[in-house]
């Protein structure tokens, strides 16, 4: 789970992505089960890109064994260069994305090599990058459009999880959480919760069903 609310070199402060990452981190726990010490949070300046290439490609692999299912959240500012993707680690620098900026080309080949199913759910901008395609095993969720606005639901939490979580909390009272049922009901809410405060944001799904 990784929260960039503020950045090193005085990059534009990401309202909310801190408090939407610790949210996240307790719904892993408290409503999906999974076990303390397989969820790392990383906020702020322990999410720089040693941190993230640590986590995505030492730390998950000698955790994770067959049929296990990875769940990563990034809330924080993406970016491109050259018509490629990049999520900003804390260090990050806009203009020397090719060497500050972690890509989501690398994200997804350390995810696509591990044994079991994956789901990311990336709160950030792409503007003027090319998104490729994930893996099979990984299914991506886009809190907006690459070029859109992500907007905040005046609560503190922004739009995207705010929603989803919600609807992932009915799931699981339910005893039957599907997690792509539960974007779907999010995404209309989001889209509409954007245009009255006059702005477009439409999530997006990309990858397999979960």
């Amino acid at each position: 789970m990784i929260g960039l609310g503020q950045y090193r070199g005085g990059l534009p402060a990401m309202p909310f992505a801190d408090r939407d990452s610790r949210l996240f981190s307790r719904y892993l726990t408290d409503a999906l089960g999974y076990a303390d010490e397989n969820v790392a949070t990383l906020i702020d300046g322990e999410a720089t890109k040693g941190d993230l290439e640590k986590h995505f490609e030492r730390w998950l692999p000698n955790r994770v064994r067959e049929g296990d299912e990875v769940f990563v959240y990034f809330a924080g500012h993406g970016a491109g260069e050259k018509g490629k993707a990049y999520l900003l680690p804390y260090d990050g620098d806009p203009d020397y994305l090719e060497g500050t900026g972690y890509s989501l080309e690398r994200l997804y080949k350390s995810l696509g090599a591990l044994p079991g199913p994956a789901t990311i759910v990336l709160d950030a901008g792409f503007a003027a990058a090319r998104l490729p395609a994930p893996p099979s095993n990984v299914a991506i969720l886009f809190a907006a459009s690459p070029e859109q606005r992500r907007g905040d639901d005046g609560r503190g939490h922004g739009l995207f999880t705010y929603f989803l979580l919600k609807e992932i909390k009915r799931g699981v009272e339910a005893g039957a959480l599907d997690l792509k049922a539960a974007f779907d009901k999010a995404a209309p809410l989001v889209s509409d919760a954007a245009r009255r405060q006059g702005a477009n944001q439409e999530p997006r799904w990309q990858g397999p069903r979960r």
